[in-house]
């Protein structure tokens, strides 16, 4: 069966036992590119050695990166961290392609497009008003001509390549401490550099960089630019009606659960509202998985990814793959494996992207908190993805399958399941994938909500293993 494992190795001529965890899983279909499965494996960090797994030296870390997200069949992988100072050493100087060269064909020697992620700021560069107020240089805000020049460089470098190679988000949460400056400085800045872009590349795809903060609120203590996502998606609306940006992204680091909703209504949604932005497909491009509970996150995990596939978004990044500290550390709870060492999620996000990476066309079945229920169809096979939200307070949701149809059901990790003889399957926190050959219309289906089931929950107590 698929799972996580744990082997034991016992030599007969020592006294110790050798333990490894081993996750059983078969290999995943890359996906399509119909959505972008991203990931953040840090591989750019391999290459300069920054970072490395524990016990591992930068070459093996780098290798096992990625052989880890070519497995799991993600189709890009979310990098940054060749910095502009290591690449341009003076001011409209020549740049030095050769890491982020290397990178790029490392990754579409596995079939993985490069998300890139333009940023950064370099000791000479910076503006001058800004010196000497924070170490980390390169977040603070450029001088527009200096910065300008290496984008239109960069850019220019790789415009023969297809946006199914390469892509651009433009910085890393402007709005929290990614950048050092005003909001109205970074507003010019994206203006720009989309402008830049666009410029040395018109078939480039390109968007504004993931937001953090959209509730304008200061009692968080993430939020302290406040306004600063309004601004910048109102910048993004202008520059997507006139052909500069093709879309916005954002950051949603939060468990699915109330937290979720909250932000999508009066978070990023309020942002939406106050801009007057439409989405039109756009990227998620962190997403933390805000647990260290190995059972909570997989299943958290990949139901954060259905949402965001099965409304409307561009994409979604899975950060991160791999936690680099000692267990326990603030961010362990956002990745999918400790150092070499694999979680639950591994097993989890892997079957999701094989059962629904090849996806050709989506069709909503339920949409309701206590049950989203969605049917993807691959030329082939319609596969229907079953869950919901895992609030104690939301209740469950059924779905009723047609009795004409016969169906093979698996269970989050991709082991074959059975189905209840009268065919009502239960919403629940753990997807469940419901497969039939061919294509089924959503309405051969019926579903019950929570409300309508009359279930109602009075323990509002939330589930383990949940923060924020």
């Amino acid at each position: 069966k698929n799972g996580l494992y744990c082997l034991k190795l016992i030599p007969l001529s020592l006294d110790i036992t050798l333990e490894f965890k081993v996750a059983v899983v078969p290999r995943a279909r890359r996906a399509n590119s119909s959505f972008s499965f991203s990931c953040q494996p840090y591989i750019a960090r391999t290459i300069t050695n920054a970072q490395k797994i524990k016990k591992y030296d930068f070459r093996q870390s780098e290798e096992a990166m990625l052989d880890i997200i070519d497995y799991m069949g993600f189709n890009a992988a979310r990098e940054d961290s060749i910095y502009w100072g290591s690449m341009q050493k003076e001011p409209f100087g020549d740049v030095d392609f050769t890491k982020t060269d290397y990178l790029l064909k490392r990754l579409l020697d596995r079939g993985i497009a490069l998300h890139w992620v333009l940023m950064g700021s370099t000791s000479w560069a910076m503006k001058d008003k800004y010196k000497g107020e924070t170490d980390t240089c390169y977040c603070i805000c450029p001088k527009t001509d200096m910065w300008c020049d290496y984008v239109a460089k960069f850019v220019d470098h790789y415009k023969d390549y297809s946006s199914d190679q390469i892509f651009y988000e433009i910085w890393n949460e402007p709005d929290w401490e990614f950048f050092h400056g005003t909001k109205e400085e970074f507003a010019e800045l994206l203006e720009a550099t989309a402008r830049t872009v666009r410029e040395k590349d018109s078939d480039a795809f390109v968007f504004s960089g993931g937001v953090s903060s959209p509730l304008n609120d200061t009692t968080d203590f993430r939020w302290h630019k406040k306004g600063g996502a309004t601004l910048y998606l109102k910048v993004a609306k202008r520059l997507i009606e006139e052909g500069v940006l093709n879309t916005y992204s954002t950051h949603l680091h939060y468990a699915f659960n109330d937290l979720f909703f909250a932000f999508m209504d009066h978070g990023i949604g309020l942002a939406e509202k106050e801009s007057g932005i439409i989405n039109n497909g756009a990227y998620n491009t962190e997403a933390g998985v805000s647990s260290p509970d190995d059972d909570y996150q997989s299943r958290d995990n990949v139901a954060k990814a259905l949402w965001f596939r099965s409304h409307g978004w561009g994409g979604f990044t899975q950060f991160a793959i791999t936690h680099w500290g000692e267990d326990g550390e603030e961010g362990d709870c956002f990745a999918i494996m400790r150092g070499s060492i694999p979680r639950k999620s591994v097993v989890s996000y892997t079957v999701m992207i094989d059962k629904i990476g090849q996806a050709i066309s989506h069709k909503t079945i339920a949409d309701d908190r206590s049950i989203f229920a969605d049917a993807y169809y691959d030329g082939k096979n319609t596969t229907v993805t079953l869950f919901n939200d895992s609030e104690a307070v939301t209740g469950t949701g059924v779905l009723y399958l047609p009795k004409d149809v016969d169906f093979r059901a698996y269970d989050l990790y991709g082991n074959p399941i059975d189905l209840p003889e009268d065919r009502a399957v239960v919403a629940q926190a753990a997807v469940v994938y419901i497969v039939c050959d061919g294509e089924i219309s959503p309405s051969a289906f019926s579903y019950k909500t929570a409300s309508e089931r009359g279930d109602t929950i009075v323990d509002t107590e939330k589930a383990d293993g949940r923060v924020w």
